[in-house]
């Protein structure tokens, strides 16, 4: 593994984002992108060591796939907008199981979500099951969205820590108190001895 893969898959983890929680802001955006397209998938994807996650999405019930047939693994490959407009007719994609296989993709366009460090850590993505197109002002927009998805990805990066230390914190206070629950109980029943 290339040393720019083990910094960009480090700056993900930072993100702390692939448990699986809601997250309101990013679904928000998610939702503004399938309007803005007019097609009937979005989401927001993140993209680990051999998978690919949907943190965010709006018509599909899909989690995630792996990272091999993953359309998002080019965009930040690139670290550009990649659009397909038709998948059958294109020979990166033709036999791609997605492509293939449900969910059926034909056309897709993914905006890389590019952290201040330069690693794309996942995209911003819309998905059609028809071939279609998307206008230079749809694309814009979408690229606009891309950007401020890193912002809300931004502010859970500093938060993330700051919340596992807390968390942290807790537990280490929950042990104290317990052990010194203990520790008063021993002394309380020595002294009746």
């Amino acid at each position: 593994m290339h040393s720019e893969e083990i910094d960009r898959l480090a700056a993900l983890d930072r993100l702390c984002l692939l448990s699986g929680k809601a997250h309101p802001v990013l679904d928000e955006i998610t939702a503004l992108a399938a309007e803005l397209s007019e097609w009937p998938i979005a989401a927001i994807s993140l993209v680990d060591l051999n998978r690919q996650v949907f943190v965010s999405k709006v018509g599909t019930t899909v989690e995630q796939t792996s990272r091999s047939a993953s359309f998002c693994t080019h965009t930040i490959k690139n670290k550009s907008p990649l659009v397909v407009e038709n998948a059958l007719s294109d020979p990166n994609f033709a036999t791609n199981p997605l492509v293939v296989g449900p969910p059926h993709i034909r056309a897709y366009a993914g905006f890389p979500l590019t952290q201040s460090q330069g690693w794309a850590v996942g995209t911003l993505c819309v998905i059609h099951n028809e071939p279609a197109s998307l206008s230079a002002d749809t694309r814009r927009h979408l690229t606009r969205l891309a950007v401020m998805t890193i912002e809300v990805l931004k502010r859970e990066e500093v938060t993330a820590p700051g919340l596992r230390g807390l968390q942290q914190s807790i537990t280490a206070e929950r042990h104290r108190f317990i052990q010194g629950g203990a520790v008063k109980k021993g002394q309380s029943s020595g002294r009746s001895a």
